[in-house]
């Protein structure tokens, strides 16, 4: 168990997140 692949875990949600907002303004 590495704290990196935590810190990785929390940078891809946050890109999804990311993408997914942008997503959103792009359809509505």
């Amino acid at each position: 168990m590495k704290p990196q692949v935590h810190s990785t875990q929390k940078s891809t949600t946050s890109i999804v997140q990311i993408c997914s907002s942008l997503l959103s303004l792009y359809f509505f």
